[in-house]
């Protein structure tokens, strides 16, 4: 009788069960990572909320999208950092406050020339269409700065409304 060759099967069982163990390290690497970190965003996403509604006044906020993901102003050009944050629309401004890092960004809704939903912005994309308002800078020059937002549709017709009614 011939002996079976057990080393074959043995060395690759052995890569196949290396394998299987490097999955695992890394998915309980992410899976720990997931347990400490999503609790601290949420918690950062209800604080920035709080933190626009006081600064721009509860009643006085038309929509709010506390996770809103930035793409960035056209006048700030294209290495600027991509971001969530708290978008806000009251009847006189549009203002963001990004979590982290914590940043403002505030456009006059009397200075906006238009709202549209492009597909990409500063050579940035998603799937999705993105929120994009055109805006006269402080200079005079045109700007403008893009979102991706849950509700589009809900957002763009709050917006519309604030220009409608500074008309």
């Amino acid at each position: 009788m011939g002996a079976i060759d057990s080393g074959a099967v043995t060395g690759t069982g052995s890569a196949l069960g290396g394998v299987m163990v490097v999955a695992a390290v890394l998915i309980g690497v992410f899976g720990v990572l997931a347990l400490l970190v999503l609790p601290a965003l949420r918690r950062l996403k209800v604080r920035r909320a709080e933190e626009v509604a006081r600064t721009l006044g509860a009643d006085r906020v038309l929509f709010l999208e506390p996770a809103a993901n930035f793409f960035g102003q056209e006048s700030l050009g294209m290495r600027q950092i991509r971001g969530q944050g708290c978008l806000a629309f009251t009847a006189g401004e549009i203002y963001f406050l990004m979590w982290l890092p914590k940043r403002e960004y505030r456009v006059p809704i009397r200075s906006i020339r238009n709202i549209d939903t492009p597909r990409s912005h500063l050579g940035k994309s998603k799937l999705s269409p993105l929120l994009k308002v055109t805006f006269a800078g402080p200079q005079g020059g045109e700007d403008s700065i893009a979102w991706l937002v849950r509700d589009l549709a809900g957002a763009r017709a709050a917006l519309e409304r604030s220009c409608a009614a500074r008309q």
